[in-house]
């Protein structure tokens, strides 16, 4: 996929869920999430995931935004939150932008069983695109 000349292309598109691959403020995917969610829309959306990721081997960042979902189907929550664990080698940051606290937790607990994964919970798109262009700082000391 060519991204030349624009800020943000589609990488795919499923019925609540959209994979973009965006440039500002750091380059990294997004996966908006709106209206109701399905889990089959999920692992969808998590497949043309895994696919951008391959092509995009250098990009260590996921947005998650779901500032839009009305509600979230059976199974779709866990879903999410164990294809970190599951899929995330390589991803070094998730910014999960959630107003949902379901979602919120089970992105967390299961998340730290990926340690190389820091994940990030904020409840605006504001304080994700801050954490995006903050400088980060090495945990290895």
């Amino acid at each position: 996929m060519n991204n030349q000349g624009s800020l943000d292309a589609v990488a795919a598109e499923v019925h609540g869920l959209r994979l973009v691959l965006a440039q500002s403020p750091v380059p990294h995917f997004t996966l908006m999430a709106e209206g109701a969610v399905s889990l089959p829309s999920v692992r969808e959306a998590l497949r043309a995931l895994e696919d951008a990721r391959r092509a995009n081997p250098t990009l260590d960042t996921l947005v998650i935004d779901s500032l839009d979902v009305s509600r979230f189907g059976r199974g779709a929550v866990v879903e999410i939150a164990r294809w970190i664990p599951r899929n995330g080698a390589g991803l070094e940051r998730v910014v999960l932008v959630s107003t949902s606290a379901q979602l919120r937790s089970s992105v967390h607990a299961l998340a730290a069983c990926a340690r190389s994964v820091r994940v990030e919970s904020v409840e605006t798109r504001e304080d994700a695109l801050a954490l995006l262009g903050a400088p980060t700082l090495s945990l290895t000391g």
